[in-house]
Formats: structure tokens, C-alpha cells, sequence
């Protein structure tokens, strides 16, 4: 049973990105959705460099 995920890894920062993104939707404070929006490119951008990375390693099989 997994109890916790590599803050690294390829499923936390999908996890971080629903966050991120959930969190967006329900602010109402502009300011403060700027920040999300910062967090949340960062995040996605992070999720798509491993994608990548991870559709390179299949695609090798």
C-alpha cells in the first residue's frame, strides 16, 4: 500500500496541478489568483517536461 508519493514524481505534480487548478476556479481575490496562476504554470510546465519524458521511455520500448 502506498501511504506517500515522491513530491517529485510524475503523479504529484498531476495531483498539484488539480489542486492549483481547483484552487483557481474558487478564488475570488484577484491578487491572489495571480499567484495561483504563477504556481500553476509553473507547475504544468514541470508535468509537461515529464510527459514528455515518460511517452520518450515507451515510445524506446
Amino acid at each position: 500500500m502506498i501511504y506517500a508519493i515522491d513530491s517529485e514524481s510524475i503523479r504529484a505534480y498531476r495531483n498539484l496541478v488539480m489542486v492549483y487548478a481547483n484552487d483557481l476556479w474558487r478564488e475570488k481575490d484577484p491578487e491572489k489568483r495571480v499567484t495561483l496562476v504563477t504556481y500553476l504554470s509553473d507547475a504544468v510546465t514541470t508535468l509537461a517536461r515529464m510527459e514528455i519524458e515518460e511517452a520518450k521511455k515507451i515510445k524506446e520500448r
